[in-house]
């Protein structure tokens, strides 16, 4: 006689699924959008039947004794209801997010949905913003405190008015000077440093790693050109070119013992931008500050470029651009960097297209710093640890990371709590980059972390920021503006 056999796994989950579809919701588990609750907890039953049968979810099965914690909107700041032509929550979620103790999913406007996941096994509380780039058709800005690049305000301040926002690049204390690039509409507001920034070209397509300014001014009179190296960073060993200082980097570029300098009234474009013009005020080599006026820019030179930038006289018209680009497209014409600004400075539009990888990617219209670079190619980045220090990269702290996925149509913002066990007790950099891989990120780096981790989600904090004192004034902020629902 035949014994019956099991039935296979895929029957197996499938029963879980219906038999969760059928089930009454358990108390206390209705969420503020029902529907959604019940998609949620059936995904998490057919992750419960594969989980039984031996396939190990990315952050390893719940454990029986843990109890999720209470999500508590008093401490995390409640989010609104979703804005409307807000989805309800699709089934799919998020493969890493199968395995977590307590799961909820919030849409927050089309092709944006907010996961808030705990897993009791770090413990760690895990806020994922997924925004869907077909659907929503997301505009995304960098937004900066300032002028002067000095200042600071909190993530919820930088993002208001926007769907969500996320605390960016790390910043020199006490003032919010950030430590790599930003550029915002097109116009760079600093150039980078030595670190990798995250950037949305002027082709909607994102790109992470090293940056450069790449840039020149032409005398209309006797045609001599200058080139931009670098903008509101001063760089006395480079004597490739100029560095450009506009009203960001406060009311008087620093001082500079023996460089050749230039002030230039605007008279018209962006101070820092693709295509601007404007006279000559004087030129002299002084080691004071030179003041700034609203309406002005500084050029500030040393070895070749000084010689040329003397030639520059009072009254003499010149015209300038400036663009961020990949540091290994520098030498790229400035033909593409007409495509970076946008009329009314209203952010940029990122369409479906392949991720960034290092060395390629158009000039940069929005663009915050970063560190260290976590994924390329789905892969942990061989850059995971260069400049690392143990206590950054393996201790656990508060972590805000951005990827990249399905080819860019896809991107994930991401914030782990931290430094508040038994709640969540942070990750490490490994271990972020797991949680990103196991998101789907193909491309990822990480951002401020610490008491700067932040998530706003339609004008309030939705996590646990980790200072005592609530929610720190920041840098920068990179912002989902807007959703221009079907993108183009």
């Amino acid at each position: 006689m035949m014994q019956d056999r099991p039935k296979p796994l895929r029957a197996r989950a499938w029963a879980a699924l219906r038999a969760a579809f059928a089930a009454p919701a358990p108390p206390g588990e209705r969420t503020r959008i029902a529907r959604a609750s019940v998609r949620v907890r059936a995904t998490r039953a057919l992750a419960g039947a594969i989980l039984a049968a031996g396939v190990a979810g990315a952050c390893g099965a719940p454990r029986a004794a843990d109890s999720p914690p209470a999500w508590d909107a008093s401490r995390e700041g409640a989010t609104g209801g979703a804005r409307p032509g807000a989805a309800e929550a699709e089934p799919r979620v998020p493969a890493v997010l199968l395995a977590a103790d307590s799961l909820r999913a919030v849409p927050v406007a089309p092709g944006v949905r907010h996961f808030r996941a705990w897993f009791a096994r770090g413990p760690w509380a895990v806020h994922v913003v997924e925004i869907d780039a077909p659907t929503c058709g997301p505009v995304f800005e960098a937004r900066k405190a300032g002028p002067p690049a000095s200042a600071r305000a909190t993530t919820s301040r930088l993002g208001a008015g926007a769907v969500v926002a996320v605390n960016a690049d790390f910043f020199r204390l006490p003032a919010g000077t950030t430590v790599g690039a930003h550029v915002r509409g097109g116009e760079v507001v600093a150039g980078p440093g030595a670190r990798p920034v995250l950037a949305l070209g002027a082709d909607g397509d994102w790109w992470i790693g090293r940056a450069q300014v790449n840039g020149e001014v032409v005398d209309a009179r006797t045609g001599a050109v200058v080139p931009l190296v670098q903008v509101n960073r001063p760089t006395a060993a480079d004597t490739a070119g100029a560095v450009l200082f506009t009203g960001w980097v406060g009311a008087e570029a620093p001082p500079d013992s023996g460089a050749a300098t230039a002030v230039v009234r605007i008279v018209s474009g962006p101070a820092a931008g693709a295509g601007a013009s404007g006279v000559v005020v004087h030129v002299d080599t002084i080691a004071a500050p030179q003041a700034i006026g609203p309406d002005a820019v500084v050029l500030r030179a040393r070895g070749r470029a000084a010689r040329r930038l003397r030639a520059f006289a009072p009254g003499d018209t010149v015209r300038w651009w400036v663009r961020l680009v990949p540091a290994a497209a520098a030498s790229r014409g400035p033909e593409r960097a007409a495509q970076a600004p946008r009329p009314g400075g209203d952010g940029a539009i990122a369409r479906p297209a392949p991720s960034g990888r290092a060395g390629a990617g158009a000039a940069a219209v929005e663009a915050v710093g970063g560190f260290p670079v976590l994924l390329r190619g789905g892969a942990l980045a061989p850059e995971i640890a260069e400049g690392v220090s143990p206590a950054f990269g393996e201790r656990r702290h508060p972590r805000t990371a951005v990827g990249i996925a399905a080819g860019g149509r896809r991107v994930l913002w991401v914030v782990v709590d931290g430094r508040q066990e038994p709640y969540s007790a942070g990750m490490s950099l490994r271990e972020l980059a797991e949680l990103m891989r196991g998101l789907g990120a193909e491309d990822a780096i990480n951002l401020d972390g610490g008491g700067s981790s932040t998530l706003v989600v339609d004008g309030a904090v939705a996590n646990r920021p980790s200072d005592r004192t609530g929610e720190r004034p920041v840098g920068n902020a990179l912002a989902l503006a807007a959703c221009r629902s079907g993108g183009e």
